[in-house]
């Protein structure tokens, strides 16, 4: 299936091929073994991220528009049917890359270990 990969490290978004699950979470991340879902478009596209990357290691992270805390390591965005399997992605890699605001592992890091507040952090289109 068509998808979409944000990597934090190289500050990219990219359409990929994607077979199952496992596939995802070896795209996230070599170390995931579990990932969450931290938002569904009203595309039915839903996004996965590896729910222990702040474990795992990571560098950097993103923020979307209207988030108020951002997404640590790396994310695919992936489609789904009317039953939940994967399909291709409807969303547009243009619409995420407008949406999207890479953040250092620094900053990332004071949120993530320290509860630093973003909400006054401008964030910049890449």
């Amino acid at each position: 299936m068509r998808a979409i990969k944000i990597d934090s490290t190289t500050r990219t978004i990219t359409i990929i091929e994607v077979e199952n699950y496992r596939n995802i979470c070896d795209e996230l991340n070599k170390k995931c073994k579990n990932f969450i879902c931290p938002i569904m478009f009203p595309t039915n596209d839903v996004m996965y991220a590896d729910y222990y990357a702040g474990l795992n290691g990571f560098n950097g992270g993103f923020m979307l528009d209207g988030w108020v805390h951002p997404v640590l390591g790396n994310a695919i965005i992936v489609g789904t049917d009317t039953d939940g399997n994967l399909a291709d992605i409807v969303i547009s890699k243009t619409e995420i890359n407008n949406q999207i605001s890479f953040i250092s592992k620094e900053l990332v890091s004071k949120w993530f270990y320290y509860e630093s507040d973003l909400g006054n952090v401008l964030f910049s289109k890449n």
